[in-house]
């Protein structure tokens, strides 16, 4: 099933194309836009992809993005490097924000892999908080 395509998505830096950018051996930037959030499409989130260089561990992701990252960015730039959505087995939150943590439920869905995030961040994230009328709230 072919994914669909943002409509913020910006070739000229790889944001919301689904192209991921290595960083070193095994670490992998995926931007995501936070366009309309924003009034500016130059703004993005970062997540990533941490595999294995010898190919004897599963995928993990780093930050979800925001509920279209599963379908725009995550489940391609997986397809990219050669993963079955099967593969990825743990996806680890940073902390509960809407942009870090926003396809949670979307990527479990898509994938059945565990979804993380540390101790003092999981209640939050469980209440489904808001952070005040901002849907992306500064960090």
């Amino acid at each position: 099933m072919p994914h669909p395509v943002s409509p913020f998505r910006d070739e000229a830096r790889d944001v919301a194309t689904g192209h991921p950018i290595a960083i070193l051996p095994g670490i992998w930037e995926i931007r995501e836009s936070l366009a309309p959030a924003f009034d500016t499409p130059e703004t993005w989130v970062s997540l990533f992809l941490l595999t294995d260089p010898t190919g004897h561990a599963s995928p993990v992701m780093i930050d979800t993005g925001v509920p279209r990252s599963t379908h725009t960015v995550i489940l391609p730039a997986l397809e990219a490097l050669g993963f079955a959505p099967s593969d990825l087995k743990v996806a680890v939150n940073t902390h509960s924000h809407h942009d870090h943590a926003g396809s949670n439920v979307q990527l479990r869905e898509a994938t059945g892999c565990q979804i993380w995030i540390g101790r003092l961040d999981g209640p939050a994230l469980l209440r489904g908080d808001r952070f005040g009328p901002d849907e992306i709230p500064p960090h």
